[in-house]
């Protein structure tokens, strides 16, 4: 089944920008998690319940979430999706009832919330009625028993009894390739997790993963090749003695094409000002640090330094114009700096006007229905003001929900389902609209009756207090700080 708005009977071509840390992995190695704690906190988010002040119910919302209040469980099954309106996830209360503030630093107030989330549903806890789901829960990122320990799986960067990469994301590329989809992908993350993801993305393309064998994506069967190159080094993991020929679709001896230089780079941000730096995934360990001191760019190749949104934008339209994989490390302080919010996150630019030749979505955990939170989203035609997510949601951006993705194994094939059908419902309506412009006599008549209608203010209803938006948990279920502890380490 193809899908997207075609043009000439060809779906778009894909240009999937991808978070890893709890999106496309489970693991939290940074924050010293186990893949049981991890699971716990994203019951915690998924399990909803009253909430009660001194021992019984109190309508005030002050009140619900003093610090006194108590938490009790009204889930009879996990689920994303608010059941009622007065109910609260977990997550949600333990945030209200331990806020941060100016007595307690951000560690010590992170810590408390995660000693409770990350033991939610095991015996003697809030969520104890879900320890049996969460046995079953943890059983799906299980590797099979004859894997385990094995030559293929280590060599696939596979040292546990877990897998690494999520089964369904894996099983969405091989979607993606069987279903002949064109398609880019952009892995894009804050820390430092893009080497240990290479290692088996890549087995998984070159058809040796223990779980995927004979799969190819390496170039090899004369189709794209999508392995991760973090070195400038296409043989990487080669299934096949190299050839000179191996290359040279690479790099050219002596030319500085753009499909020569390296797949990977850095983008650092200050204020107003961006740059990516192609060939290297360093970044500033502090705001004060300058942006020279920490890029090891050849000062040979100066066209490896791209400054600019406009000039960022062009390049990575032109980079990902045909199937690739690029590898990015977006800047964590100058997100940080600015509060994390969405303007100042990961940037993310695109034409949002007329997805039909070329569709980008951005999977990120922390994307928060009511915000963008972690991603700065924008249309090319004009980069200075940010796209708002009621507009962008479920067709641009997509917040990953743990829950499903573990438990669904077609859940990456779902939600891009979703966001194509998204762009080409918004096309339809746009060309009804247009085409009913060009037959009205005057188009102004139609203004006019459009802007002499009247609209009772009573009847608009903001995005976030659609009932839809607040059917679903207002807080992310990881914050991405877990990620970077040893960069605010530095920092401090």
């Amino acid at each position: 089944v193809h899908m997207g708005t075609r043009i000439g009977g060809r779906p778009p071509h894909l240009v999937l920008h991808l978070d890893i840390n709890k999106t496309v992995i489970m693991v939290d190695k940074a924050a010293g998690k186990s893949c049981r704690q991890l699971l716990n906190i994203v019951l915690a988010n998924a399990t909803w319940g009253r909430v009660v002040s001194s021992g019984s119910e109190d309508s005030s919302e002050k009140n619900r979430l003093s610090s006194k209040s108590s938490w009790h469980i009204e889930s009879t099954s996990p689920s994303v999706q608010r059941p009622s309106p007065h109910l609260r996830s977990y997550t949600e209360f333990v945030e209200a009832k331990i806020p941060f503030g100016v007595s307690q630093t951000r560690k010590s107030v992170k810590k408390a919330r995660d000693d409770l989330l990350k033991k939610f549903a095991e015996k003697g806890q809030p969520g104890e009625r879900f320890y049996t789901f969460l046995g079953e829960f943890t059983k799906k990122l299980k590797l099979p028993e004859g894997v385990v320990g094995s030559k293929e799986a280590k060599d696939a960067g596979l040292m546990g009894s877990e897998h690494f990469i999520l089964p369904s994301f894996l099983n969405f590329i091989r979607k993606l390739k069987e279903s002949k989809r064109s398609f880019s992908l952009v892995f894009r993350t804050f820390g430092k997790d893009l080497e240990e993801v290479a290692k088996e993305f890549n087995a998984f393309c070159c058809g040796v993963h223990p779980l995927h064998r004979g799969f190819k994506l390496d170039g090899s069967d004369q189709q794209p090749d999508m392995r991760i190159h973090l070195e400038n080094n296409p043989k990487a993991m080669s299934t096949k003695d190299p050839t000179p020929d191996d290359t040279k679709d690479f790099q050219k001896d002596g030319e500085d094409t753009l499909h020569s230089r390296p797949a990977f780079g850095s983008i650092d941000r200050s204020g107003e000002k961006v740059a990516l730096y192609i060939g290297t995934l360093e970044q500033r360990k502090s705001v004060s640090e300058e942006p020279r001191d920490f890029c090891e760019i050849r000062k040979d190749r100066p066209s490896h330094i791209i400054s600019g949104r406009s000039r960022i934008y062009e390049y990575l339209k032109e980079r990902t114009s045909k199937p690739c994989t690029l590898a990015l490390r977006d800047c964590f302080i100058h997100w940080r700096e600015y509060k994390q919010v969405g303007e100042a996150g990961k940037l993310f630019i695109l034409d949002s006007i007329n997805p039909t030749r070329r569709h980008e979505v951005f999977f990120d955990d922390n994307i928060r229905y009511s915000e963008t939170k972690i991603v700065d989203i924008r249309d090319f035609r004009d980069l200075s003001v940010p796209i708002s997510v009621a507009r962008a949601i479920n067709k641009f951006l997509v917040r990953a929900e743990p829950l499903e993705s573990i438990t669904n194994k077609d859940y990456f094939w779902e939600k891009l389902k979703l966001c194509e059908e998204s762009a080409r419902r918004t096309r339809r309506t746009r060309t009804l609209m247009r085409n009913t412009l060009v037959r009205c006599k005057t188009a102004v008549k139609v203004f006019r009756a459009i802007r002499n209608t009247p609209m009772s203010p009573t009847k608009y209803v903001p995005w976030r207090k659609l009932p839809a938006v607040q059917a679903l948990s207002s807080v992310e279920t990881f914050d991405d700080d877990s990620e970077n502890i040893e960069t605010m380490r530095r920092m401090k």
